[in-house]
């Protein structure tokens, strides 16, 4: 069993769901960085680690901003994997998601970035933009990492189970139209895409997208397995600082049963 799945199984036994905090490595400074993740890691139960790209086309203002603050840092794909060593060397327990655009892989070559991952101890990735088309390029060099599939409220039946049947660790659900961003309500059309999952498939199922409140996880919780938040998480960094970050993840967490 991998840490995904552990972080998984130990949320619904204790009858709540899975935090999986989204952040941007090197915001907003490389040094800052890390003392966000500790904060992270402190409250979340999988942490999904966004790398710096030029162009995240599913991504909104807020997130597009710290990538474009991380990569002026000098923030790259390969000084993520030196951050993941010397994290692994102080924590073993923590599942570690990349979230990183296809580009970044072809660059590093498909197998040579699998490598890293694996000699990095990453434990899963999400590629956003890489239809489901062209994933089996890809699965015969992951060798133990979990290949975390996206999808969103206009997939349909079939594409949906087959999205369903080759996810790995867990699904992700995309809640809203659109990209990535706090909303100030729940979009029923997330739900009811969790729903149509958990009618087929037993995988676990993360909804993310437009997801800030402790309002919103309580709605979400009766159905996903897990919940996403990064956008309102990098805001509270951007606007105002890591103490009130503390208040905000206290309160998401222990005001929801999360």
């Amino acid at each position: 069993m991998n840490r995904i799945e552990i972080a998984y199984r130990r949320a619904k036994s204790e009858n709540r769901c899975c935090f999986m905090p989204f952040y941007e490595v090197g915001y907003p400074t490389i040094e800052e960085f890390s003392n966000v993740m500790n904060l992270l890691v402190k409250y979340g139960d999988i942490i999904e680690l966004g790398i710096p790209f030029s162009d995240p086309v599913a991504d909104g203002p807020i997130i597009q901003y710290a990538s474009n603050i991380a990569i002026k840092n000098g923030m790259t794909l390969d000084k993520a994997f030196n951050w993941m060593i010397d994290f692994r060397r102080k924590n073993q327990m923590t599942p570690i998601v990349f979230m990183l655009y296809y580009n970044l892989i072809h660059h590093k070559g498909i197998k040579e970035f699998f490598k890293l991952a694996r000699d990095t101890d990453i434990d899963g990735v999400i590629i956003p933009d890489l239809p489901l088309e062209e994933i089996d390029n890809i699965y015969p060099y992951r060798d133990g990492i979990s290949i975390i599939l996206l999808a969103s409220t206009t997939t349909n039946e079939r594409r949906l189970k087959l999205i369903a049947e080759k996810s790995e660790g867990f699904m992700y659900c995309v809640s809203v139209k659109g990209v990535t961003g706090p909303r100030e309500d729940v979009s029923q059309e997330g739900l009811e895409l969790v729903k149509r999952v958990k009618r087929f498939s037993n995988i676990p199922v993360a909804l993310g997208f437009g997801i800030k409140k402790s309002e919103h996880i309580k709605e979400v919780s009766p159905f996903a397995d897990g919940v996403i938040i990064g956008s309102e998480i990098i805001r509270i960094i951007r606007d105002s600082s890591i103490e009130e970050l503390e208040r905000y993840l206290r309160m998401i967490t222990g005001s929801t049963g999360i």
